[in-house]
């Protein structure tokens, strides 16, 4: 029996990295898929390789930092489906700098993508869920929300405010039958991941450092955090609620993360 069996899903940063992979295997598990992302070349590939594989995908191109987009998103749903089971909020963007060298551009930008974002969509969602008697968003936190590393404090700040915000909100719906919960990645093998080790001064040691920065010495593989990202929306998590997971290679098991 597949999992999401006939569940209608918004994936938001769809188009690459978890989000991609997420999509994938939501629609293996029987998921109706609604990818959302900028990237609207990337964004029609995936769409018809679900289609090509017999399934169900739609491409909405979004910017999910405005409400605008974010609202005909929700729209496109709502007329194509009438009803929402899962959103999953991954959509998401990195920066490593200082903090001291983050100007107010750059604090906005982050903070609209990673977090803004999380509330713009899950304000519409949660109303459609109501309506239908329940449903399940899963939010794509980061162990930097935890743990912060050197330069990613601003990033670090909006993926907290991402984890602090799972929390709040699956307390507010809880009675309602919404769980909320979030995944807490560590270093995950995308292709962002590779272009920065291959346009790295010294790609060997940026690699090296990589896979030596998880307990488990390899980073993690965007599929491996889909299945954590598929277990949560699922009926099997009915009992969970509220809770951050980090999916890291042991990352977190340790005091702090190396800074080296």
């Amino acid at each position: 029996m597949q999992l999401l069996y006939n569940k209608v899903a918004i994936i938001t940063g769809g188009a690459s990295g978890i989000g991609k992979a997420t999509c994938q295997l939501f629609a293996e598990q029987g998921a109706k898929v609604i990818i959302a992302d900028v990237n609207e070349e990337a964004g029609h590939v995936i769409e018809q390789q679900i289609v090509d594989d017999g399934r169900e995908a739609t491409f909405v191109k979004t910017d999910v930092s405005s409400s605008e987009q974010v609202e005909n998103l929700f729209s496109e749903v709502q007329k194509r489906y009438g009803k929402l089971d899962i959103l999953c909020n991954n959509a998401g963007i990195g920066m490593e700098k200082l903090f001291h060298n983050v100007d107010e551009e750059d604090w906005e930008r982050i903070h609209n993508v990673n977090l803004k974002s999380v509330y713009l969509c899950s304000r519409l969602a949660i109303p459609i869920m109501l309506e239908n008697g329940g449903g399940s968003i899963v939010n794509v936190s980061s162990v930097n929300a935890e743990s912060p590393r050197k330069f990613y404090s601003i990033y670090a700040s909006s993926k907290g405010g991402v984890s602090a915000l799972t929390k709040g909100m699956a307390i507010d719906y809880a009675e309602e039958n919404i769980r909320v919960n979030a995944v807490l990645p560590g270093c995950i093998y995308t292709e962002q991941t590779k272009k920065s080790i291959e346009n790295s001064p010294n790609p060997q040691q940026t690699k090296d450092l990589i896979y030596n920065m998880q307990p488990l010495k390899r980073p993690g593989k965007p599929e491996e955090v889909a299945k954590l990202i598929i277990f949560l929306a699922s009926d099997h998590a009915s009992f969970i609620t509220g809770s951050c997971i980090p999916v890291d290679g042991g990352m977190l098991a340790r005091s702090v993360i190396s800074q080296d």
